[in-house]
């Protein structure tokens, strides 16, 4: 899946966690997410654990974690 389709995934909205980042559709935080990811939880304790969510889920986290952080320049 491509990154833009992956990031439309993501959404946040005011009224629910205060505005902060979930997955579309879900009451996940992406931050809960990569905080279980960052512990060395596998990607499928992940899913079963949330189970709402789907393996592009967790990678629209990733991908959106990564587009989060400033570079000087970008890959191709």
């Amino acid at each position: 899946m491509e990154r833009q389709e992956l990031l439309k995934r993501i959404t946040s909205n005011p009224k629910i966690f205060g505005g902060a980042p979930i997955i579309k559709g879900t009451r996940v935080l992406v931050s809960s997410v990569l905080n279980r990811l960052a512990d060395g939880e596998p990607i499928d304790d992940v899913i079963s654990d949330f189970v709402t969510i789907t393996k592009d889920d967790v990678l629209a986290c990733l991908t959106f974690a990564a587009a989060s952080i400033p570079s000087k320049g970008s890959r191709t």
